[in-house]
């Protein structure tokens, strides 16, 4: 199967024909790793600031309000 991220339809059959077939030829989008690098910059900052964000440097659930260390 050919599949470029980014590009096309990501749905659960992809997906599941994606996990379960052993060699895939399969690529991400150079707009897509634009965007992904984007969000990652946006995440670290998040992390590395004061202000909680849920599951990005806070716990989750019952633990969403304990702050998460950096290091």
């Amino acid at each position: 199967m050919k599949f470029e991220l980014g590009k096309g339809e990501l749905n659960t059959r992809v997906l599941s024909e994606l996990a379960n077939t052993p060699r895939n030829d399969f690529k991400i989008s150079s707009d897509t790793w634009q965007r992904l690098e984007t969000f990652r910059a946006i995440i670290d900052k998040a992390a590395k600031g004061s202000e909680q964000v849920y599951g990005i440097n806070t716990g989750f659930g019952f633990l969403a309000n304990k702050k998460i260390p950096i290091d």
